[in-house]
């Protein structure tokens, strides 16, 4: 699991260099609307804080034409009791797959 910012094109990148093995890459960008992203970063501690980057970050996502509608997982609506919920769709959902391997 990569958790980081990551752009279609470093997924597709990902699955290329992994394309002799035989695994899946899973793809999932987790977003929420505007308003949830500045209740969330203004929850962190100042120090790490992302401020407009945040939204910035969120538009860039939004307007990625290599990003698949189906790569996206919008989790406004989710609480953190929930995660457990988020990750099952995640690993569960072939939407996600970038790439099928064989086994």
């Amino acid at each position: 699991m990569i958790d980081y910012v990551t752009f279609p094109s470093e997924a597709k990148w990902l699955a290329d260099e992994l394309a002799d093995y035989k695994i899946n890459i899973v793809y999932a960008v987790l977003l929420v609307d505007q308003d949830t992203i500045v209740t969330r970063d203004h929850l962190r501690p100042e120090e790490v804080q992302m401020g407009e980057r945040s939204l910035i970050l969120l538009d860039e996502f939004e307007n990625d034409p290599e990003l698949r509608p189906e790569n996206k997982l919008y989790t406004q609506l989710f609480t953190v009791e929930q995660l457990p919920d988020i990750i099952h769709e995640i690993m569960n959902n072939p939407n996600y797959i970038v790439n099928v391997k064989p086994a």
